[in-house]
């Protein structure tokens, strides 16, 4: 649970990171071409070795509920939109650049 919390973190984060303004503020992603097929690749490799029972056990993981699928997805959501509110602030935004 806790390594698909980091790895739907890490993907929230490269999102943020395109672009300098928070998206909350209304602020335009630069387009990433590949985000989307790297992102669903990860997230396909990430449920395989967590469903798939011969990969979960060299893996060494067991099958998340769907409670806990929620509760990853969740937990990531709110890190993304802590570092999305963060750059509203003026010392965010002038160390961005953006201000």
């Amino acid at each position: 649970m806790t390594l698909l919390t980091t790895v739907l973190g890490n993907l929230g984060l490269v999102l943020s990171d395109a672009s300098q303004r928070s998206v909350l503020a209304g602020a335009p992603l630069r387009p990433q071409p590949l985000f989307l097929p790297i992102a669903a690749a990860v997230l396909a490799l990430m449920l395989l070795a967590i469903y798939v029972p011969g990969l979960g056990e060299i893996f060494q993981f067991g099958a998340l509920t769907p409670e806990q699928l929620l509760i990853s997805a969740a937990a990531a959501i709110a890190s993304w939109l802590l570092v999305e509110t963060a750059k509203l602030l003026p010392p965010v935004r002038h160390i961005l650049g953006a201000a």
